[in-house]
């Protein structure tokens, strides 16, 4: 999986002085989501090619357990959209 734009956005929330628990759960959630694209695609990840079907598909196929509870699964999409948008 490539990482890097990942890792980018990670730098910038570093850079506005978020808390070690948003910077973690932020990790999390792109980090899933590239994995999951992957596999999907059958590709590395290239945030180029990140479509909106791409976040309907995965809260679809992502069992319900990933997310403890909605909020969880709201603010992994959120991040999602701001990265990708």
């Amino acid at each position: 999986m490539s990482i890097d734009p990942v890792n980018e956005y990670l730098t910038a929330l570093i850079t506005r002085g978020v808390s070690p628990s948003t910077l973690r759960a932020s990790r999390s959630g792109l980090v899933h989501f590239c994995t999951w694209w992957e596999a999907k695609h059958q590709r590395s990840f290239d945030l180029t090619q990140v479509v909106d079907r791409d976040l309907r598909d995965l809260e679809a196929e992502t069992p319900a357990r990933r997310w403890s509870s909605t909020c969880h699964l709201n603010h992994d999409l959120s991040i999602l959209c701001i990265e990708c948008y």
